[in-house]
C-alpha cells in the first residue's frame, strides 16, 4: 500500500555496505536485465547508433523502398484483412480494452528489479525532478542558409518554437479544477495556538519546535479536530522538491482569460478517508461548476480533479457516491495497495531528525494508514520455499500475533539471529532497526528513517487500543469496499486518466523465514522490488477492474514529483477534456 526528510510510502531497507555492493549489480538497460548483454555480444544497435552519429540516419525514403520491397516478395502469401481503426476515433478513448492495461511491458519488468535489495535514494530522485530545466537557446543560422544576393536573413530555431499539445491543453482546460495532494500532502495549522503550521515546519524537523499529531481513538475525536487542526491547502513543495507548484502556476497563469477556476483542497489527511470523502463531496458541491441558477437551469458540469496518491482513493470513492459532480479525474500515482505501510505502524519513522513526530502509536492513530492495506494479505514470502505468506490484515488478531504494531502486542519483535559469534556480530544482530534502514518512508510527500528507543513504547492501554483498531479495520474495509467499480453507473462515471511511473525500485513485499520470521526485527529487510515510482507499483497504481481509462501516462519521475511533469499532466488532461467534450 501507503524516501527533506519528505515522509514517503516504503518499507524499511537496509542499506548496509554488503546491500550496497549488491545494488550496483552491473545493469544493461538495452537488455533490461542485469549484466545482460543480449546475443552473447554486443548489440547489434550499438553499431547503428554510433554509424548514425557520423554518416546520419537512414533516409526515410531508403527504409520506406526496404520494406516496400520485403512487402512486394511476400505478396504470394495471402495475409487476412485486419480491421484499422484511427487512434484520433473518438470511440478509442473509451475503448472496453482500455479497462486493463494494454500489456505488461506498459506496466514495466519486475524482474529489472530483482538484483536490488535497497530502495533507491527518493530525496535525490525528488530533489533531481524539482531542478529547472536549462532553456533552449536560439539557434544561430548557418553560413549555408544564408544568400548573399538578398537582405533577409534565415529564422532560427527559437523563432519555430511552439507549444507542445499537450502543453496547450493544460493551459486551454475551462471550468473548476481541483488539485489534492496525498498522505501527509496538505499543510496543517494549530488553530489553538494563533493558526500556527503545524505540518511541514522545517523548524520540526530540526527538534526546534514539537507538535502533536496524534488523534484520539474515540470517533468522536476526529469529528473534534476540526477545531483544533485546519488544513490550509495542499503541500506544494518542500524546499527545492516540487510537488504542485509548476503546476499551479501553469494553471493560474490566464486563468480568467480561459474561464478556469484553479482551486488546491486541502484536508487533514490523519483522519477516516470516509469522512474525509464525504468533506470532498460538500467542497465539490459548493463550486460554480456544480450549483443551478434556479430550478431546472443548467446541468451540472463537474470540477476535474488532479489527485495525487492517497487523494486519489478519496476521490475514487466521493466519485462512486457522486458521480455527477466531475467532469473527469485524473489519478497521479495512486495506489491500489501499497504494502510499505507497514514499516511505520510497527517501528515509527523520522522527520529529517526529530522522531517523536511520527512515532509507531502516531502512525497507529492516523486512520489513513490502513486504507492502503491490501485485502489479498500479500506482502511476505518465503525465503526459503518462494511461497506467499498471505496474512488478513484486517483481523486485530494478525496485528496482535505479528506484532504488526506494538499498540497492540503484549511482546516486541524478537531481535534478528546472530550470524557470527564474534563481539561485533553480536551486537549487530542487536543494533536497532534504525541502524538496518535508511530510507523507508511511508508517506508520498516525505521521506523518513525508522524511528526506535523509549519513544517508540506506547502508552495507550490495550483495552482502549484493541477495539480502536478492530473499529479501524472494520471501516476501512468498508471504505475500500466502496472503491471497487459499480456496473449500475458506468453511464455516470466520469472521464478518468492515470499518471504512473515505471523507471524506479519500487517495494512489493519482503522475504522472511517462514511466519515466525515476520516476528522478528528483521521482518523488513530483505526487500523485494518492482517497478514503480519509488513508491507506487506500476502494477497498482492502475485503476481497479472495470473502470475504463481514457489515457494511461507513464513518466519518468519518482512519486513525490509526478505532477511536476507537465507535459504528462497535459497529456492527461487533454484526453480527459476530448472525452468530456467541452
Amino acid at each position: 500500500m501507503p524516501n527533506v526528510s519528505l515522509p514517503n510510502v516504503s518499507l524499511p531497507s537496509f542499506s548496509g555496505v554488503n546491500t550496497r555492493l549488491r545494488s550496483k549489480t552491473l545493469f544493461n538497460p538495452r537488455s533490461g536485465a542485469p549484466g545482460a548483454t543480449g546475443g552473447g555480444g554486443i548489440n547489434s544497435s550499438f553499431f547503428a547508433d554510433r554509424a548514425s552519429a557520423f554518416f546520419g540516419r537512414l533516409d526515410q525514403t531508403t527504409t520506406a523502398t526496404a520494406i516496400t520491397n520485403e512487402e512486394l516478395a511476400n505478396q504470394k502469401k495471402p495475409r487476412p484483412h485486419a480491421h484499422r481503426r484511427s487512434s484520433s476515433h473518438p470511440s478509442v478513448l473509451m475503448d472496453p480494452l482500455s479497462r486493463m492495461p494494454s500489456a505488461a511491458s506498459s506496466l514495466g519488468d519486475d524482474s529489472k528489479f530483482l538484483h536490488i535489495h535497497a530502495p533507491a535514494n527518493a530525496r535525490f530522485k525528488a530533489i533531481l525532478d524539482g531542478l529547472p530545466t536549462f532553456p533552449n537557446f536560439p539557434q544561430l543560422p548557418q553560413l549555408a542558409q544564408f544568400n548573399p544576393f538578398t537582405d533577409s536573413v534565415p529564422e532560427t530555431a527559437a523563432n519555430n518554437t511552439a507549444v507542445s499539445p499537450a502543453l496547450e491543453a493544460l493551459d486551454n482546460v475551462t471550468g473548476d479544477v481541483v488539485i489534492m495532494g496525498g498522505y501527509r500532502g496538505s499543510i496543517l495549522r494549530d488553530k489553538t495556538a494563533g493558526n500556527r503550521r503545524v505540518w511541514i515546519p522545517l523548524k520540526v524537523g530540526f527538534n526546534l519546535r514539537k507538535i502533536n499529531l496524534e488523534v484520539g481513538l474515540d470517533p468522536e475525536d476526529e469529528e473534534n479536530m476540526k477545531d483544533k487542526i485546519a488544513p490550509s491547502g495542499m503541500l506544494t513543495h518542500i524546499g527545492p522538491v516540487d510537488i504542485s507548484r509548476k503546476l499551479l502556476k501553469r494553471l493560474r497563469l490566464n486563468a480568467d482569460a480561459r474561464g478556469r477556476r484553479v482551486h488546491e483542497w486541502g484536508y487533514d489527511w490523519r483522519l477516516s478517508p470516509e469522512l474525509l470523502s464525504k468533506r470532498l463531496i460538500a467542497f465539490l458541491e459548493g463550486l460554480e461548476c456544480n450549483s443551478r441558477n434556479s430550478e431546472g437551469g443548467e446541468k451540472r458540469k463537474g470540477a476535474l480533479v488532479i489527485a495525487h496518491s492517497l487523494g486519489g482513493l478519496i476521490t475514487r470513492h466521493a466519485m462512486n457516491q457522486r458521480p455527477d459532480l466531475f467532469s473527469g479525474v485524473l489519478f497521479a500515482g495512486t495506489p491500489q495497495t501499497c504494502v510499505n505501510i507497514l514499516g511505520p505502524l510497527r517501528n515509527g519513522d523520522v522527520v529529517l531528525m526529530n522522531s517523536k513526530v511520527f512515532t509507531a502509536q502516531v502512525n497507529f492513530t492516523l486512520r489513513t494508514s490502513y486504507a492502503f492495506l491490501p485485502e489479498s494479505g500479500e506482502c511476505f514470502v518465503d525465503r526459503n520455499t518462494d511461497k506467499p505468506l498471505p496474512l488478513d490484515f484486517f483481523n486485530v488478531k494478525t496485528w496482535q500475533d505479528y506484532c504488526l504494531t506494538p499498540c497492540v502486542s503484549t511482546f516486541t519483535p524478537y531481535p534478528a539471529p546472530s550470524t557470527s559469534t564474534s563481539v561485533l556480530g553480536t551486537l549487530s544482530a542487536f543494533t536497532s532497526t534504525a541502524d538496518l534502514s535508511k530510507d523507508r518512508s511511508i508517506a508520498p510527500q516525505t521521506s523518513s528513517t525508522p524511528s526506535t528507543g523509549t519513544d517508540q513504547h506506547p502508552t495507550l492501554p490495550l483495552s482502549r487500543t484493541i477495539p480502536y483498531l478492530e473499529r479501524t479495520l472494520a471501516e476501512t474495509l468498508r471504505f475500500r469496499k466502496a472503491l471497487e467499480y459499480n456496473p449500475e453507473k458506468e453511464a455516470l462515471y466520469p472521464p478518468q486518466a492515470v499518471l504512473y511511473s515505471k523507471t524506479s525500485p519500487t517495494v512489493r513485499g519482503a522475504k522472511v523465514d517462514g511466519l515466525e520470521g515476520i516476528k522478528r526485527a528483521d521482518a523488513y529487510v530483505d526487500l523485494l522490488f518492482g517497478a514503480g515510482d519509488g513508491v507506487c507499483l506500476a502494477k497498482k497504481a492502475m485503476l481497479p477492474e472495470g473502470y475504463r481509462c481514457a489515457k494511461r501516462v507513464a513518466v519518468d519521475r519518482g512519486h513525490i514529483g509526478l505532477l511536476g511533469d507537465l507535459e504528462g499532466v497535459g497529456k492527461c488532461i487533454d484526453a480527459l477534456v476530448k472525452e468530456r467534450g467541452w
